[in-house]
């Protein structure tokens, strides 16, 4: 599958959703809408809804590490941090299979795809516990590399 970044428009759930009931305008389109979105699966979901459900999914799968000895979130840096390392290095295992001949790039696509949300799961664990703005982070480095890069083609090297 080709994703074309052109083609697609990132908005939260509830925006869809309100975007489609004033375009039905009549009374229950809310009540349609809602259902289109469901019955077609759209995913829709931004960083701090990524944030927020994987820090609840957390506290639910690992209650002794996530929690403090007065029942508070505390997320463990050295843990996050190992994490992003391990994953990565697993993101890795799977690509040197494929660059080796043990098995074809599509063969390692769903391992590929299963290492890289664990991978973004730590990212996002991080983010929460360090209270970065990933988009505000983004913006800032986009910034920072068109300035030192820009858009010529011989400086896109250095």
């Amino acid at each position: 599958m080709n994703i074309d970044p052109e083609s697609y428009v990132v908005m939260e759930r509830e925006a869809l959703i309100d975007m489609l009931s004033f375009i039905g305008g009549k009374a229950g389109m809310r009540e349609h809408a809602e259902e289109w979105v469901e019955e077609n699966e759209i995913p829709l979901m931004t960083i701090p809804q990524f944030q927020k459900d994987i820090v609840e999914n957390s506290i639910k799968w690992f209650p002794d590490a996530m929690t403090n000895s007065m029942g508070a979130v505390q997320i463990d840096l050295v843990v996050t941090v190992l994490g992003i390392a391990g994953e990565a290095g697993e993101v890795a295992d799977v690509l040197k299979k494929v660059a080796r001949g043990s098995i074809t790039l599509e063969e390692a696509r769903s391992l590929l795809a299963e290492e890289s949300i664990d991978l973004f799961h730590y990212l996002c664990m991080l983010w929460v516990a360090l209270q970065i703005d990933p988009s505000e982070e983004y913006s800032k480095k986009t910034l920072f590399n068109d300035k030192r890069f820009g858009n010529h083609p011989s400086t896109r090297d250095n």
